[in-house]
């Protein structure tokens, strides 16, 4: 069967990297390719030497959602953009400076390479970024019709540019390029361009604050297609703003983050309406269940590297608890062991395996027993707890114990 048989049904992730590998090396890629269906990921080498990998979760998510008469087409541009590394760089700085653009990514991703580079002794790309709020970061790429390959810091000292000089002109090409702004209603804007730099453009400070909302901006950015922005005294901008990024998280490939961010002065920072705003619960679960999965995917990396490195280090699970209607996010810290625990909701205490669990909020867990708590630079964030808090601070924490 050819390999374009296949893409008359919804194929399997095993048959999918088939696929993918087949396509590569007819389309003139020379490099060993292995298959690593584990982490669902392409290993690479190049005559024995290790030449990275590439994950491969977005890009089967991207295939499957794609029209089946249009799969064909979307497999030769993933196949265009794994090619990258095949067509160099210029030399000069001054020739690639038409070509940079700024690029968003998922915080999460450019972590989960790093740790599976940990797993298996690869070097992740050390890309140039900056953060945008906790969730999200900035990239440097080099932009043309047939591939977008993304910049290293090493790529940028062999040009003599810093990370902030070539962010600056990326900016600004991406500010000149054309793009589309429509209104929804009365209070609800969108950029969908559909050149993947839609979510970018949140970073055009001159373009966004020439929208009138009410209070300050407020921007969603459910994947690269899609720039959402409302103000955060606009309740009705905001609910129209939740529906439209729920759905297009259900239905769109490539998803960013489900976490909204307010402009502050010249900086995004992430946001979080008061208790009483009517769309709080909706963006709390939003934002419970996006972490819930994301700790999910970091565990799993973690207990790898722990096992490859012979380490015995408890890594705390991210359990989901209804109370009244409400969703908590929880995590167990047990007695005696050598853990990393995930910033929760709640956390709940184990001195034994016989006795109840003490729940406390984590703001109260900080309070009491926060020099306990060792920042990791882990994301998203966990804490390593090399003993468990004493009895007069176990006392102090039942008196702030929380009931399930």
């Amino acid at each position: 069967m050819g390999i374009f048989d296949s893409l008359r049904g919804t194929p399997s992730k095993d048959r999918f990297a088939k696929m993918l590998i087949q396509a590569l090396h007819d389309a003139g890629d020379t490099r060993q390719i292995e298959y690593d269906a584990e982490e669902f990921r392409l290993l690479l080498s190049d005559d024995g030497d290790d030449a990275g990998f590439i994950n491969l979760a977005n890009f089967y998510a991207q295939f499957c959602q794609v029209p089946k008469e249009h799969r064909a087409a979307c497999l030769s541009g993933i196949v265009r953009g794994c090619l990258s590394h095949l067509k160099g760089l210029p030399d000069e700085y001054e020739d690639a400076r038409p070509d940079l653009r700024p690029r968003l990514w998922a915080r999460a991703m450019l972590e989960q390479m790093r740790l599976q580079s940990l797993i298996t002794d690869r070097d992740a790309p050390d890309l140039a970024y900056e953060f945008l709020g906790q969730h999200l970061a900035i990239t440097l790429v080099y932009d043309l019709p047939e591939s977008v390959r993304s910049l290293s810091r090493e790529d940028l000292d062999a040009w003599q540019v810093t990370p902030y000089e070539a962010m600056e002109v990326a900016r600004t090409n991406l500010a000149e390029d054309d793009f589309m702004i429509g209104k929804l209603g009365d209070s609800l804007y969108a950029s969908a361009t559909g050149d993947s730099y839609d979510a970018t453009r949140v970073i055009l400070l001159d373009v966004i604050r020439q929208f009138e909302v009410k209070g300050e901006p407020i921007a969603m950015l459910p994947n690269r297609d899609y720039l959402l922005v409302t103000g955060s005294e606009d309740v009705d901008g905001m609910t129209m703003m939740l529906d439209l990024a729920e759905k297009v998280l259900q239905e769109e490939p490539r998803p960013l983050s489900t976490l909204p961010i307010r402009l502050s002065g010249d900086e995004w920072l992430d946001w979080m309406p008061p208790h009483e705003h009517p769309c709080y619960a909706r963006l709390r679960l939003m934002e419970d269940r996006y972490l819930y999965e994301e700790y999910g995917t970091q565990k799993g990396l973690l207990d790898k590297i722990h096992e490859t490195h012979g380490e015995d280090i408890f890594v705390a699970s991210v359990m989901a608890l209804e109370k009244q209607g409400d969703m908590f996010t929880c995590a167990v810290w047990p007695a005696d062991v050598l853990a990393l625990l995930p910033r929760t909701r709640l956390v709940a205490l184990m001195q034994g395996p016989d006795s109840p669990p003490l729940m406390v909020a984590w703001e109260d867990l900080e309070a009491v027993v926060g020099d306990l708590l060792l920042p990791t630079n882990h994301y998203p964030p966990r804490f390593r707890v090399e003993q468990f808090p004493s009895e007069s601070q176990l006392e102090t924490l039942r008196r702030r114990a929380v009931e399930t």
